[in-house]
């Protein structure tokens, strides 16, 4: 039997329907958003094992489900909430989310940054909670302007918060990862005469980010702690007619802007937002050229699936007798 390959997958803005609301195929007035957030809220998942044995003998992939979530002081201030979500993620088979951080900078004289992180103490209880669930917690962010080179060491100085925070408590309450999704396509001089410097400085801080982090993993011998941004799949493409490659010349290199990213951190979710698997518009045909280049160079990708509704589409529901839609996505497009 022919092995099959590992692949991850996110769900992104993922929203679960009363059966009165999906019989009408319409967002229902007391749609369950739990635990959506806002943008980019979701399920990610991943295949972390090669296969299991089913019932009638053949193999399937085992994933591993996550989650995005944005609104994050509703469980930092309700033990009650928390629960809810950790049930939720059993009930749903989800074991990592990604989780917003909250927290406040003061600048410094010298112009650098110190990063306050808020609830550190519910913090600390909630990813311990999380883990006796056995779900995973990873730091969450993003913004824009972060890729500016101006707000790089408020950036930074967040992620030294985080590594801070996680020598400072037991295994059991410590981040896996840090994920940012910092997406610098939504500033307006991107789409100008500007796009190339602005990827120049989204480039050095996602450098930046990933040494802070490798240093970490040196130091404390934790190597489960990782890196990873979300990107587009249409970086590769300067506009959606011609698809030609946005090149980016980093250090002496010219390269899509994509393969630079996917050579400078631990793994890249790509956003992936589309409802089907296969067609010229599917998930794979996005996908591949990103999948294909990080295949070569040894880094783990991510891969987003679009759960809501797409001009002339239909709305993808996934309630409990409809998951196999989207397992049978999934398992296409991996």
């Amino acid at each position: 039997m022919r092995e099959k390959s590992k692949g991850t997958l996110y769900i992104d803005d993922i929203s679960f329907l009363t059966a009165r609301a999906s019989a009408k195929n319409t967002p229902p007035s007391d749609l369950e958003s739990y635990p959506v957030g806002t943008r980019h809220s979701g399920t990610q998942i991943q295949n972390r094992s090669s296969a299991r044995s089913s019932a009638d003998g053949q193999e399937k992939k085992k994933f591993t489900k996550a989650i995005w979530l944005w609104h994050t002081k509703r469980q930092l201030e309700s033990p009650k909430n928390q629960i809810k979500l950790l049930e939720f993620c059993k009930r749903n088979g989800v074991n990592m989310i990604f989780f917003q951080m909250q927290y406040t900078l003061q600048k410094n004289k010298d112009g650098t940054y110190v990063c306050l992180l808020k609830y550190k103490k519910e913090l600390q209880d909630f990813i311990t909670r999380a883990s006796s669930y056995g779900v995973e917690i990873q730091a969450l962010d993003g913004f824009s302007r972060f890729a500016l080179k101006p707000w790089h060491e408020k950036v930074l100085a967040q992620i030294r918060a985080i590594i801070d925070y996680n020598k400072s408590v037991p295994e059991k309450a410590r981040f896996t990862g840090i994920h940012h999704d910092n997406e610098p396509y939504l500033i307006a001089d991107y789409w100008g005469n500007q796009r190339e410097d602005i990827m120049l400085q989204y480039l050095e801080l996602c450098e930046r980010s990933q040494k802070l982090v490798d240093q970490s993993r040196l130091k404390s011998g934790l190597k489960n702690f990782e890196f990873g941004v979300d990107i587009p799949f249409w970086y590769e493409e300067r506009n959606f007619d011609y698809k030609v490659p946005v090149l980016v010349t980093w250090k002496g290199v010219q390269k899509p802007a994509s393969h630079h990213i996917i050579d400078l951190v631990d793994n890249v979710g790509i956003m992936d937002y589309r409802t089907k698997a296969y067609g010229a518009d599917g998930t794979i045909v996005h996908g591949k050229d990103e999948i294909l280049y990080a295949n070569t160079v040894g880094k783990k990708v991510l891969i987003g699936v679009e759960t809501y509704p797409l001009p002339e589409e239909i709305f993808a529901v996934f309630r409990s007798h409809l998951y196999a839609q989207l397992t049978n996505l999934i398992e296409k497009t991996t």
